[in-house]
């Protein structure tokens, strides 16, 4: 008769505690990290297994898997420890401090489960002042959860954007792709035209190819249009005739 059984979460729990321990203690370690002017001695057989990433450096026949000692770059010695005590204890912590640089490190050590649990994170902390940047880093690392998450973010919360000055800094293909979603959420198209011309006056070098496309100026009178452009100041008209699209050309008409 034949029972198959599998180990319990205790004794799971028990190998990490010892394979941490370990680490800790420096028992049995064969291989050292060096990064900046810090050491990590760990396992090289617990390294190759945690990634593609430790296994293709380790395993291969790159110069590095007969080295006792390998120099790491582009990573803080504190970002590290915690990667490397993640992998021996199953456990990390992740705090606004700390996210941002575990997310990039764990992309590059292809640690997929850490950069799940950095995308949570970073998802359920957006805010008006924080969603630019994590809009950004996710697009970099192909995150496209959260970048998803992030642009809904700018979708529902683009008054506020607009209150907080934050506009200016919304890069050009981003920006055209909020303003011509018809989810985006705003009181009234003159906020979409106020907006543009925020971002267009701190950005003029840039291209404002389709920019006034996504403008419903039928539904913007002209005293609202004259009133706007008065406010954000006559630089932006003058830059604002120069470039303007034929379409704002034929609706828009101030005279």
């Amino acid at each position: 008769m034949r029972v198959p059984y599998t180990s319990s979460i205790s004794q799971t729990n028990r190998f990490l505690k010892n394979l941490n321990d370990y680490l800790d203690s420096g028992t049995y370690c064969d291989l050292t990290f060096i990064i900046g002017c810090e050491q990590f001695p760990c396992h090289r057989i617990i390294l190759a297994s945690s990634s593609p990433y430790f296994q293709a450096l380790l395993t291969h026949r790159f110069k590095e898997n007969n080295l006792n000692s390998i120099e790491l770059r582009d990573i803080e010695p504190q970002i590290f420890s915690l990667l490397l005590h993640y992998i021996y204890s199953g456990q990390i912590e992740l705090d606004e401090n700390n996210v941002h640089e575990l997310l990039i490190a764990s992309d590059m050590f292809q640690l997929d489960e850490i950069v799940q649990f950095c995308c949570h994170y970073l998802s359920i902390s957006l805010n008006e002042k924080n969603v630019l940047d994590i809009w950004k880093i996710s697009n970099e690392l192909e995150c496209l959860t959260l970048k998803t998450d992030a642009e809904h973010y700018l979708l529902t919360h683009f008054r506020s954007l607009i209150k907080l000055d934050m506009i200016k800094l919304i890069p050009h293909d981003l920006l055209i792709k909020i303003i011509s979603n018809d989810d985006l959420i705003v009181d009234n198209e003159q906020q979409v035209l106020e907006a543009i011309l925020i971002w267009f006056i701190n950005n003029h070098e840039q291209s404002s190819e389709q920019l006034f496309d996504n403008i419903r100026f039928e539904y913007i009178s002209k005293e609202h249009q004259k009133m706007i452009l008065n406010q954000i100041g006559f630089v932006c008209i003058k830059l604002f005739y120069e470039t303007r699209s034929k379409k704002s050309v034929e609706i828009w008409n101030l005279q």
